[in-house]
């Protein structure tokens, strides 16, 4: 799902969720993050995505308060559940799936509460000489990225100085600065001790609840700009603070390798931090005016049919940057433009920044796979890094086999015949 962030003052979420009032609204967001000074209906929120106040519609529309509490309380027992119960763990054990399921179901627990340990642990062992050739790659696809979107025609000048100057103020994060790793910073976050505990749960459980307790915090708004885990990305951007955060498991195969040619580090994580990069200028082209300003959502004045209450109406203030290119619907096997979206503009900015910074030093042909050119190696990288597995365990990235079909460079760089199923004569393309 792509998303599309939006602006939105709370005193303008009934006409989204009717069955919701904005006084509910604040009620609630003040008790999750005890805001001071405390929130009113006046207040402007970001909306990671405006399709989620559409589902958020249907879900009210469909069901009752009551089944949705049932429902919210029987997804925190399938949640804790593992965890929690011996009995429910047990279950989960004896699963077919368990040996592979069961590791990545502890680390997601952990991940959610200890990110700032983990982050702190991973800039801790890695050498002044690692950290500057992580840092120097990102800057590298960070500015290539910039020198794309200036260079944009299809959108209007004002426009494009504006989401080029967010994008220049953007701000990478992917350790937990020192400062913050000390005895000090890390009681304000998790506490001293934990003398009650006797599991697991029971240290992950007060350690969530003295975080709770660290909102406002110094240390806990430090926390905000690391990555969280998600179960499809490895990276985020935050509109608010204008914080692309990366996930340090990117610094690990298969993305980067310390001892990795130039082809495999900008294919691998150049190519994954072009992907959020792709995502955050989307944020751009969908927040901004042109008149360079953000702009609120203002479904309250917008052809909202207040029979249904759907958001798919509403004007918005910017356009989706799979809007904003050159595709027609034959162009993907699947027939739809956002098919490609992110994976073709990264694949651009990402090669972009491999040609103009590679080392002849640092790309040289891999032992074993001599037969491949450094270019082949980096197509062949960004497509392993989004491949998933089957159920039959073959693992493949039909996006990626999408982008490349449309990615000129490719079929050069593979001597695709003209008119092959991967060159076809007709290309779709963004960022123009």
């Amino acid at each position: 799902m792509h998303t599309k962030p939006r602006f939105l003052v709370i005193h303008q979420l009934p006409h989204l969720v009717p069955k919701l009032r904005a006084r509910d609204w604040v009620d609630v967001l003040q008790s999750a993050f005890n805001a001071k000074p405390p929130l009113s209906e006046e207040d402007t929120l970001i909306v990671t995505n405006g399709d989620l106040l559409d589902a958020m519609r249907v879900i009210f529309a469909s069901y009752s308060a009551r089944e949705v509490t049932f429902l919210a309380v029987w997804w925190l027992i399938q949640y804790l559940g593992p965890m929690t119960s011996n009995s429910v763990r047990q279950l989960f054990i004896k699963h077919p799936l368990s040996t592979s399921v069961f590791p990545l179901a502890c680390g997601m627990y952990a991940a959610h509460v200890y990110t700032v340990l983990f982050s702190g642990a991973d800039n801790s062992i890695m050498t002044k000489a690692q950290w500057l050739v992580v840092s120097s790659l990102l800057t590298n696809v960070h500015k290539t990225a910039l020198t794309e979107v200036a260079s944009w025609s299809t959108l209007h000048t004002k426009a494009v100085r504006a989401a080029a100057t967010q994008l220049q103020n953007s701000t990478t994060v992917i350790w937990t600065p020192e400062e913050y790793m000390t005895n000090t910073s890390l009681e304000v976050l998790y506490g001293r001790d934990y003398p009650t505990a006797r599991s697991f749960f029971d240290h992950w459980r007060i350690s969530r609840e003295q975080l709770q307790k660290s909102l406002g915090s110094e240390e806990y708004q430090a926390t905000l700009r690391l990555f969280r885990l998600q179960s499809t990305h490895l990276a985020a951007y935050n509109p608010a603070t204008n914080v692309i955060s990366v996930a340090v498991a990117t610094l690990a195969a298969p993305y980067y390798a310390d001892e990795g040619t130039d082809a495999m580090a900008y294919g691998g994580l150049g190519f994954m931090y072009a992907m959020q990069l792709v995502r955050t200028i989307n944020a751009h082209t969908v927040l901004l005016s042109d008149d360079m300003a953000q702009t609120l959502w203002n479904p309250a004045s917008s052809a909202l049919d207040p029979g249904e209450g759907s958001t798919q109406n509403i004007s918005t203030p910017g356009r989706a940057l799979w809007e904003l290119g050159r595709c027609s619907a034959d162009v993907t096997s699947g027939g739809n433009v956002t098919a490609l979206f992110p994976l073709l503009p990264a694949l651009k900015i990402a090669h972009a920044a491999y040609l103009r910074f590679r080392s002849e030093d640092r790309d040289l042909r891999l032992p074993g796979l001599e037969e491949y050119s450094a270019e082949q190696v980096f197509l062949l990288s960004a497509c392993h890094v989004t491949c998933w597995e089957r159920g039959d365990h073959h693992r493949v990235s039909p996006e990626c086999t999408e982008a490349m079909r449309n990615f000129e460079p490719f079929a050069k760089a593979f001597s695709c015949t003209a008119g092959s199923p991967m060159n076809p004569e007709q290309k779709s393309a963004f960022l123009l």
